[in-house]
């Protein structure tokens, strides 16, 4: 992409292979042949390879999700009041993790009066931990290939670090 704007043609470029730091020297001397705005957001792309997940993931302590073991009309009530759109849910313990929610998912539930945990458990999603320690860059690649937009870190030994998302991401 960067060749492209450059002007670079495609049998050019086959014969270059640069570093991440040859790229940023060439978008920062590329200079008014990249628009400002473009020039910050391809440096910005380059940058991400430096920053890990736990950089930018939401704490373990400030995650908010679902204990399955809640009465259900708690469940309930925290479904309908998230600021979220997706929510972990997990047994008892956040390191109990049985999958991921998505509220949108879950609105016929509030309309059903005969309503329980057992349709709840089937419009679960498979949890998608990230290990800690990953790149941006990579961990964008894997949100991408895996249609994922949330993921919860885990450490060595598989306890929950804390949860990043794509948005989180592309923020960055």
């Amino acid at each position: 992409m960067i060749f492209k704007i450059l002007g670079i043609s495609e049998d050019a470029r086959s014969h270059y292979d640069l570093s991440s730091e040859e790229l940023r020297i060439v978008v920062n001397e590329a200079g008014t042949m990249i628009p400002h705005q473009h020039q910050q957001m391809l440096l910005s792309i380059l940058d991400l390879e430096k920053v890990t997940v736990e950089d930018i993931m939401v704490p373990r302590n400030e995650i908010t999700g679902i204990d399955i073991n809640d009465e259900w009309q708690d469940i309930i009530h925290q479904l309908s009041d998230s600021q979220h759109t997706r929510l972990p849910v997990y047994n008892g313990d956040i390191d109990k993790i049985t999958g991921m929610i998505h509220i949108r998912n879950a609105l016929h539930l509030f309309r059903k009066e005969e309503t329980g945990k057992g349709e709840l458990q089937k419009i679960i999603r498979d949890p998608y931990f990230v290990p800690e320690g990953t790149p941006l860059n990579t961990q964008l690649l894997n949100f991408q290939r895996e249609k994922r937009r949330i993921g919860l870190v885990v450490n060595e030994y598989g306890d929950i670090q804390g949860l990043v998302t794509l948005e989180d991401i592309l923020e960055e």
